[in-house]
């Protein structure tokens, strides 16, 4: 476990340990996770340069480097680049997440080594045209979900607050030698609080879980055999009861309040239960009065007293009917809140994934635009410097 001050912290020291264990261990297999595409962009970015600046790939054109357009944008691959496959292509002999080493980069086609059993870059060789697919990125860093059935000798972690119990056992159970998780102070404070984080269920509860929380199960007599965790509990959103008033729903105008104070009310709670109890005591009533006329025509010597017979039979049919009708009142009302709540979570959630993508595009697009700039630029220097060349040639001429 590695703690930084901040993140930028984590990811430096997510980059020296990487460096290091690739200049000591080179035929050693090894792999860095995180949760977010951002920070495994990020990492990636962050492990390329600090390998170029320490001579161990090249830089610029004149080093080999060529920019290709990849599905996620402007990618420059060198020879010794590590890279990543991210879709299923059965020409190519590539799966989704398989990883390889470059061994040579040109205008419009690279050609890699994949992975395998004896180390990096040491299987069969794809020469993938850039045309025909471009599913490929940098293959230093991946996220955790791509991950999942590979086995690596070493596992470097960088934690955040979106990961939960799931995703961190798969992260820490790819490795065979050690696995080493990195983390900011400034999104966990210590060692507790990342652990209660990264320890958290991200199982989502069903209807029933929800009923039982809500106290509702008594009345339809069921019962969920799944533990919900008391802090689980106390954090669930509370909501009005059945029944309750306008307050409930504070998006609608004062014409559809009306209109729905118009409306018969569902039950509330405890209108629940006496229903539910009277529900119980009719079917009960109504087993015995079967019972009974069952041991009647059993014994037609002693036929069954009128009274009996006219307490018993009409009640029956009558109590068997009210009991249908309450069970469909209860579920319908429990139906009705939970899909109000459940479609208020979601317009949330919905708005809060628009802005995530909306920035991660617009990010994207920033950066798309600075490297064609610099790219362009680059161009633009290599012409002047083959137009001096030839101005020079001329004169010594």
């Amino acid at each position: 476990m590695r703690f930084g001050e901040t993140r930028d912290d984590a990811v430096s020291e997510v980059v020296r340990d990487v460096l290091g264990d690739m200049r000591e261990r080179p035929e050693g297999s090894r792999i860095v996770l995180a949760h977010r595409r951002v920070d495994v962009r990020e990492l990636n970015s962050a492990i390329r340069e600090a390998r170029q600046e320490a001579g161990e790939l090249g830089r610029g054109s004149s080093a080999g480097e060529v920019s290709f357009l990849t599905n996620d944008g402007i990618r420059q691959f060198v020879a010794g680049d590590r890279v990543i496959f991210l879709e299923n292509n059965r020409d190519l002999g590539v799966k989704n997440g398989m990883l390889g080493v470059v061994q040579q980069a040109e205008s419009g086609r690279l050609v890699a080594r994949l992975d395998s059993a004896q180390g990096p870059g040491l299987g069969r060789e794809v020469s993938v045209s850039m045309a025909d697919y471009a599913a490929v990125d940098h293959g230093y860093a991946t996220t955790i979900h791509k991950s999942q059935g590979a086995t690596v000798d070493r596992a470097y972690v960088l934690a955040s607050d979106r990961m939960d119990r799931h995703l961190t056992y798969v992260a820490m159970t790819r490795h065979r030698e050690t696995a080493t998780l990195y983390a900011g102070r400034e999104e966990f404070a210590s060692l507790s609080e990342l652990s209660a984080r990264l320890s958290r269920s991200g199982t989502k509860e069903t209807t029933l879980d929800y009923a039982e929380r809500r106290g509702l199960t008594p009345v339809a007599g069921i019962e969920s055999q799944i533990e919900i965790p008391a802090h689980a509990k106390s954090e669930a959103p509370r909501v009005k009861e059945f029944g309750g008033d306008s307050a409930a729903h504070p998006t609608e105008s004062s014409a559809e309040a009306a209109a729905r104070e118009t409306q018969p009310r569902a039950p509330d709670r405890e209108q629940l239960r006496a229903y539910g109890e009277a529900a119980k005591a009719a079917f009960a009533r109504s087993r015995e009065g079967a019972a009974e006329r069952q041991e009647a025509r059993a014994q037609p010597s002693e036929p069954p007293d009128a009274q009996e017979m006219e307490r018993s039979q009409p009640s029956s049919s009558f109590d068997a009917e009210r009991m249908q009708v309450i069970e469909r009142q209860a579920k319908l009302a429990f139906y009705k809140e939970q899909g109000a709540v459940k479609a208020r979570e979601a317009f949330a959630q919905g708005e809060a994934r628009r802005a995530l993508e909306t920035e991660r595009v617009r990010a994207e697009a920033e950066r798309e635009r600075l490297a064609q700039e610099q790219l362009l630029k680059q161009q633009s220097r290599e012409r002047n410097v083959l137009r001096q060349r030839s101005r020079d040639h001329g004169h010594e001429r």
